[in-house]
């Protein structure tokens, strides 16, 4: 099942594929790039459901890029995966939502339909996180939904995890714990507050 990953080296989206690396570990390759780029993370490591759910949404299909007969389907709102060059031989994929297009009649040479359309974009992260800027449709692409199932790889990996979260809990939830006062004890007894009000009476 084809995947793209948000890397957490330089937080921008690449095509990946998974693996299991023993019980507790999920590697994920990047395709097209040599093993030593792999990212590997252990189940330990995720602590909380929110670790889970955050790790989970690094991971969704993978995005299309928009063919010029479909720039219609480039609106206002939507979620696109953008190329960013960081240099002339390197582009890296960041989303974008669309702030606004700029619509221009399109051409058609040698019978192939081209778009001169030009998309201002809103950047979610990345570089140029918060920022608006002119993009054209040839480096947009279209993000696809999540898919309620998942790769089985990543559920089980998941899954791994959030086993050993329970488990944790049920270990603290079963470790008797001392009060930190006995509210029996810090309370007056009925003759000791009888003593106090005839202490004030008396005083008075």
């Amino acid at each position: 099942m084809a995947l793209e990953f948000r890397s957490q080296m330089d937080d921008a989206w690449y095509d990946a594929r998974i693996v299991m690396d023993g019980y507790d570990c999920l590697r994920v390759k990047f395709i097209g790039f040599p093993d030593d780029h792999d990212e590997v993370f252990d189940a330990n490591n995720l602590t909380s459901f929110k670790d889970i759910a955050e790790f989970r949404r690094r991971f969704r299909p993978v995005s299309v890029q928009v063919q010029d007969n479909e720039c219609s389907q480039v609106a206002k709102g939507t979620l696109v995966c953008v190329a960013h060059a960081v240099c002339p031989d390197d582009r890296r994929f960041y989303d974008a939502v669309v702030y606004k297009v700029l619509h221009e009649e399109h051409r058609f040479v040698k019978g192939e339909e081209e778009c001169p359309c030009s998309f201002i974009l809103f950047w979610r992260h990345g570089p140029k996180a918060g920022c608006l800027t002119v993009q054209d449709l040839e480096n947009i692409c279209r993000v696809q939904p999540r898919r309620s199932k998942m790769n089985p790889l990543l559920t089980s990996f998941l899954e791994t995890a959030r086993e050993k979260i329970e488990i944790t809990l049920s270990k603290i939830c079963a470790t008797p714990h001392e009060p930190a006062y006995d509210e029996k004890a810090c309370r007056p007894s009925v003759s000791q507050r009888l003593k106090q009000k005839h202490s004030e009476t008396y005083l008075k």
